[in-house]
């Protein structure tokens, strides 16, 4: 392999494990600290009590905190194959969720009454 095209498949990992270090830092983030718009503190805290909070909040992302740790473990090297396989789990399971609440926003769009 040239050396150029080792430079840029290193920056292409170091950004593929950029962006998935900002999704497991989101995750862990978003039902704790406020982001304007994009989620409501408040309500999940009503909804759920903290020991609950705490509990399923490590269930949830353990897999993918697991996952980063393997690719930062593992960085430059070839990745095995249970490390392909979280990687690949996870990508389904959130682009699920994105279609899931993408289709569930264009619903309530569609089907709001009108305000005329």
């Amino acid at each position: 392999m040239d050396i150029d095209r080792l430079a840029t498949t290193r920056h292409i990992e170091i950004a593929l494990v950029a962006l998935q270090a900002f999704q497991v830092l989101f995750l862990w983030i978003h039902d704790r600290v406020p982001l304007g718009h994009l989620n409501d503190v408040d309500a999940v805290r009503r909804a759920d009590p903290t020991q609950l909070l705490v509990f399923v909040t490590f269930v949830q992302r353990a897999p993918f905190s697991i996952g980063l740790l393997f690719c930062l473990l593992d960085f430059g090297l070839p990745y095995r194959e249970l490390e392909i396989f979280l990687l690949e789990l996870g990508a389904s399971f959130s682009f699920s969720l994105l279609a899931r609440n993408a289709s569930s926003s264009m619903e309530r769009i569609l089907h709001r009454p009108s305000v005329l």
